[in-house]
């Protein structure tokens, strides 16, 4: 039985804390993983001094009243802010700030030195805050506002450090003094509409739900191919508010990411919003129906306690108490620390609000060697503008570290608009901290974004709540390792909680991490590897509860994604694709994964491995699959001893058996393998290393998409003269391709060709090459690159000094293809050694021998990967490797027997037997099936009741390895059945189905082709109801769908006319899963049916459950003529489509129809709350 993971219960701690310099929290667990509770044990340890360090200075900062920036800092006479001490102190000095609210920014005048540090810290067991806010101390009077008399204004000018899109407002409490805060500050937020919820907090969740829908109408107004403007027409805007100035935040047209503009104009009468272009305006983010988005910033919306509104003359608020406003506070500085260009800094237990920390490069200086320990950050940037997928402020805002070798820990990273932790250099570490709250914009500013940089550290760290995604690698590599991701895409669709498109991701390993509950409404993934992003190994994660556990993009290679759990997800994984890249997976490799995905019961639809995906050694059916706490597999599950040794990735963990398990766990492996726990321990902080990865069939190319330049320090080194250079997008050189390959190489891309050439050729050429590290001696390989050329160039890829001879070996090929392709040399190494024993250097080659004047060649995604067959590491030949029946559907009539013969192959090709006892049969409900006896590998059995179940079969063989396989039969009833208020039909000759009821639910079990086109083939489970086109008249459908079993390719709810194949009808519908919703209608007799809504990458907003997690709640309501179609979100219907379809006679048909595809077997759904009522 697969666990599964529930809900947690979050319990936010206080934002700020008295706490001694080293404090102890408790460690996170949750649901069957354990249940997560912040606290902290507050007074309990004694003071520690800062590490050991060469003598220097202790300055003191109080806010006490003998504080004063006119001492000398000592105890008895300390400063009054932190930046007096930080403006004097030398390396090796420490400033301890006692605690206290101090509202200023930070930058040290100095660095430290190695040895040296200049530190900042907190008293111990005091709370000291570094704040970006400033209490607003004007007088507030009644803003005079008719029906709000709680609403009240105060004289405001925002900071000049503040533009108008950053504003921010808090209720901060804090004693007598003022000096101290007493609580937890409580945001205010921008008088909008829809409001959020009751009693909501601004978050995630509750932005989720306030959310308005763009209605029909919603369109784009052109010249030629310009956008001009855009309109949204939304029949519930309110019309007693003149929205035009007011701010928009829209998800359009695809609906990945949102955006911001500005309304210029409201026609009342239609319920129209106007507004120009948005930057960059693609047509996949142009508005439709069904978008979501909201509106603020107009004093006309302010109408709920915590909304405020501010003209640039006064401050309107309905403070949350709704009486006169006390302890308002406006942000008025973005940064309490700055240490840019600065280096050898430490932060120690000093808390951060209203403002960020900034570690930039300044004035070519990085910075370098800083740490921020035991620092809770709340509310590091806000802004409400945002156009486009990705912006520098949203992006680099919050923490930002550009530079090297600097460290964020055991800390607490919160709220932001954009990016909570920004990274762009090498050997940064981030570890232990609680990240939680931000991408609000919903753009692809993720809580933690690696933009470049090399070997940088993600590690033990609680990742949670974004609008879009947890984690983003744009470029550059890493280490992500135990952490515990969740709870992200909350405000977008088809994204991961990690995910990298375009991108070389250079080895990043990610491994040991728990990836869960992904919240997207569409394509919500774990881990998301998109189109053209290469060079990822993923290992020895647990990825639960998501639409799709990873998702591979084509073109993508060198992929590798090992000992993964993938399960509990509806669907393991996923692929999909660019043109003329179909199949595009070149050196992925799957391998030691346990794949069960709850979408499918035959294996053979799952569609998990491409042609160009090598793959075995993994676990793809649930059939004998047991799970104890954590996923971890339990004795006698199928995953034990199923997988092969992968050096570099098995072979560090002790065995608890005769192989490595498949999945993430090793049963019996010891604390290495079987007891991980990933996320936050502050009660024993981590100090894990960064440590890159070596396994087999890994890129040993570096910079292979060229996206870091070329040069000694980015891997490629040109030759002498040479002019090779990098295309990069943004290069006004830049030559973009023609033709459906052209993608590849969109980014950046190596470009050979002297441009001074003469029209007659240079011989002097041009070309780039790498020193390759890692090869083995006496190893066969293959060196890969996607070339293409101008016409009648050539470009050569090539091999030199790949074993040791006085004359150094070289090998290359010609490629003269005009169209990306991809060119592969094989070579097999000898002896590396010189005869000193040094490494020979083996050099990857890239080159033109003549050049023409100005045509090019070009080159992109260069990989070398060992060619060696793959062997298990394992004396497993006789170990089973499959069992399957011979057909994965059986359908029987009740009273009917069947027997089941199991076949199976051995890993070294061989047929297996199954002798007596060998194999384990079981029924899921003998209600359906009853297991009558077993005889080695046949069992034969009897069909006891109507219903739909399956059979497992579990095998046992050598090595204790054991194989398992699901088999579904479908039970028909016997006779006819028993009369129930809706009963099942089956229309057109393929179609066969029926229908039981049992406590109030309906289950649907059949079959048909389609439902489309002019006549039908389906199953619809339906009762007759009275029918009126009487304007005023209305027909409400209403039922909870639930999928189970077997892909049901199309079911939803249906109004027909008559009772035949070719009727009128109108539909709602999901396909495939669940995933894509469909609005359907037939208006003329034996007509064309006439899709007029759907959701297939359309941005329409995604029916929350529609992927089978649980029951779907849908609608139709019929007006008169008019039929529209609803979904439920939370507590409210959506509307999703109309149509206009004229029903005549006196009664219709209304239920559930049910159709599976041509040569599919039956499919099961549960139905409940299955209901008609009407008005007439």
């Amino acid at each position: 039985m697969v666990g599964s993971i529930g809900k947690r219960d979050i319990k936010a701690r206080p934002p700020f804390r008295r706490r001694p310099v080293m404090y102890a929290k408790t460690k996170l667990r949750h649901g069957l993983i354990t249940g997560m509770v912040f606290a902290l044990s507050l007074g309990t340890m004694s003071f520690q001094a800062p590490p050991a360090q060469a003598a220097g200075m202790t300055y003191y900062v109080s806010k006490a009243s003998n504080a004063s920036d006119t001492n000398n800092g000592s105890a008895s006479a300390p400063f009054r802010s932190i930046q007096k001490c930080a403006g004097i102190a030398q390396p090796g000095d420490t400033c301890i700030v006692s605690g206290g609210i101090y509202r200023e920014t930070v930058a040290p005048t100095n660095s430290g030195t190695s040895g040296n540090p200049i530190t900042f810290q907190a008293a111990p067991n005091e709370t000291v805050v570094v704040s970006g806010a400033n209490l607003i101390t004007t007088v507030w009077s009644s803003a005079g506002i008719s029906g709000y008399p709680g609403i009240y204004k105060t004289p405001y000018t925002r900071s000049s450090q503040i533009d108008e899109t950053q504003q921010q407002f808090f209720v901060v409490p804090k004693d007598i003094s003022g000096n101290h805060m007493t609580g937890t500050p409580t945001l205010l937020w921008e008088a909008r509409w829809p409001n959020l919820p009751d009693e909501a907090a601004y978050n995630l969740p509750s932005l989720e739900q306030g959310m308005a829908y763009m209605k029909s109408g919603t369109t784009q107004t052109m010249s030629g191919n310009a956008v001009i403007n855009h309109k949204i027409v939304d029949y519930e805007l309110p019309t007693n508010v003149n929205w035009t100035g007011a701010l928009v935040w829209a998800r359009g047209g695809d609906a990945y990411t949102g955006q911001t503009n500005t309304v210029t104009a409201f026609d009342a009468a239609t319920r129209t919003l106007t507004m120009p272009t948005f930057a960059g305006d693609h047509d996949y983010y142009w508005l439709r129906q069904g978008n979501p988005y909201f509106l603020s910033g107009v004093l006309g919306a302010l109408d709920e306690p915590s909304e405020w509104y501010a003209d640039g003359t006064n401050l309107y608020l309905l403070h949350p108490s709704e009486t006169v406003p006390t302890q308002v506070e406006a942000k008025t500085r973005q940064t309490a620390f700055d240490l840019s260009g600065k280096s050898h800094i430490h932060i120690s237990g000093i808390d951060v609000f209203a403002a960020n920390v900034l570690m930039n490069t300044k004035n070519g200086v990085p910075s370098e060697y800083n740490v921020v320990n035991d620092m809770t950050a709340n509310y590091v940037y806000f802004s409400d503008f945002n156009q486009g997928t990705s912006m520098e402020h949203q992006r680099e805002r919050g923490i930002n570290i550009a530079g090297n070798h600097n460290e964020i820990k055991n800390s607490t990273i919160a709220y932001s608009s954009g990016t909570l932790i920004h990274i762009a250099g090498n050997d940064n570490r981030v570890v232990n901290n609680r990240i939680h709250d931000g991408t609000y914009m919903a753009s692809s500013d993720a809580l933690i974004r690696l933009s470049s940089g090399s070997r940088n550290l993600i590690s033990h760290n609680e990742i949670r709540d974004s609008g879009r995604q947890n984690i983003l690698i744009t470029q550059g590599s890493g280490e992500i390792a135990y952490n515990d991701i969740y709870w992200g895409m909350r405000l977008s669709r088809d994204g991961g909680l990690i995910y990298s498109w375009g991108s070389d991701m250079n080895n990043t390993e990610i491994h040991h991490n728990w990836i869960h509950d992904s919240k997207g409404n569409g394509t919500s993934v774990g881990v998301y590897l998109d189109n053209f992003a290469d060079n990822a190994i993923v290992h020895h994660n647990v990825i639960f509860n998501n639409d799709t556990g990873i998702q591979l993009g084509g073109p993508g290679n060198f992929r590798l994604i090992y000992n993964n759990t993938i399960v509990d997800n509806d669907k393991s994984i996923g692929y999909h694709w660019t043109d003329a890249y179909t199949d595009e997976n070149y050196g992925t490799r799957i391998f030691n994964n346990i794949m069960t995905d709850k979408a499918f019961s035959l294996e053979a639809d799952r569609n998990l491995f491409l042609n160009t995906v090598t793959h075995g050694y993994n676990v793809v059916s649930g059939a004998g699959l047991t799970f104890g706490a954590n996923y971890v597999p339990q004795a006698g599950s199928t995953a034990i001893d199923a997988g092969a040794k992968l050096p570099g990735i098995t072979d560090k963990y002790s065995l608890g058996g005769n192989a490595p398990d498949a999945g993430a766990y090793e049963l019996g492996g010891g604390g290495n393998s079987g007891n991980w726990i990933p996320s936050v321990n502050f009660m024993n902080p981590p100090n894990p290393v960064y440590a890159a990865v070596d396994t087999p069939y890994m890129n040993l190319i570096r910079n292979g998409g060229f996206e870091r330049g070329i040069g000694a320090s980015n891997h490629w080194l040109p030759w002498e003269a040479t002019a090779a250079k990098v295309d990069w997008k943004s290069s006004l050189t830049y030559t973009k391709d023609t033709g459906p390959w052209l993608e590849r190489g969109l980014s950046s891309k190596l470009r050979l060709g002297d441009p001074s050439s003469t029209s007659t050729g240079s011989a002097k050429g041009d070309g780039v090459e790498q020193a390759v590290a890692g090869l083995k001696p006496n190893t066969s390989y293959t060196l890969t690159a996607w070339v293409h050329n101008e016409p009648s160039e050539t470009v050569h890829l090539g091999i030199e000094n790949y074993y040791y001879a006085s004359t150094p070996p070289r090998l290359s090929i010609a490629s003269t293809a005009q169209t990306y392709t991809r060119e592969a040399l094989s070579f097999t190494t000898g002896s590396l050694a010189a005869p000193d024993g040094s490494t020979i250097p083996t050099r990857v080659q890239l080159f033109k021998n003549k050049s023409y004047a100005n045509h090019y060649s070009y080159a992109d995604n260069v990989g070398l990967i060992e060619a060696t067959p793959f062997a298990s590491g394992l004396n497993d030949g006789t170990w089973l490797k499959e069992v399957k029946f011979p057909t994965q559907t059986t359908a029987k009539t009740a009273g009917q027997t069947g027997t089941l013969t199991l076949s199976g192959t051995l890993r070294n090709g061989a047929s297996a037997s199954f002798p007596v006892g060998s194999v384990q049969y079981t029924s899921a409900d003998p209600n359906v099936v009853q297991i009558n006896s077993a005889n080695g590998g046949t069992v034969s059995y009897t069909a006891t009741g109507p219903g739909q179940t399956t059979i497992a079969a579990v095998a046992s063989g050598a090595g204790g390895v054991k194989k398992g396989v699901y088999h579904v039969v479908t039970v028909y009833p016997v006779g006819t059945p028993a009369t129930t208020e809706y009963m099942a039909k089956a229309y057109g000759s393929n179609a066969s189905g029926f229908a039981t009821l049992s406590n109030g639910a309906y289950t649907l079990i059949g079959k048909g082709v389609a439902i489309t086109g002019s006549s039908d083939d389906f199953v619809f489970l339906n009762k007759s109801v009275p029918n009126s086109n009487a304007p005023t008249s209305t027909l409400i459908l209403k039922a909870n769908i639930e999928f189970s079993y077997m892909d049901p390719g199309t079911i939803g709810l249906m109004l027909r006319e008559q009772d035949s194949a070719s009727s009128k009808h109108v539909q709602f519908r999901m396909d495939g899963i669940g995933d894509y919703p469909r609005f359907d209608s037939r208006s003329q007799t034996a007509g064309a049916t006439i899709t007029t809504g759907q959701n297939f990458k359309t941005g329409v907003e995604q029916i929350p459950g529609a992927t089978g997690k649980r029951a779907l709640p849908i609608m139709l309501v019929k007006t008169g003529t008019n039929v529209k179609a609803f979904y439920l979100d939370d507590s409210k219907y959506i509307l999703f489509d109309e149509t206009t379809v004229s029903f005549t006679g006196a009664n219709l048909l209304a239920g559930v129809a049910l159709r599976t595809g041509s040569g599919k077997p039956e499919a099961k759904a549960v139905i409940t709350d299955l209901e008609v009522t009407r008005n007439y």
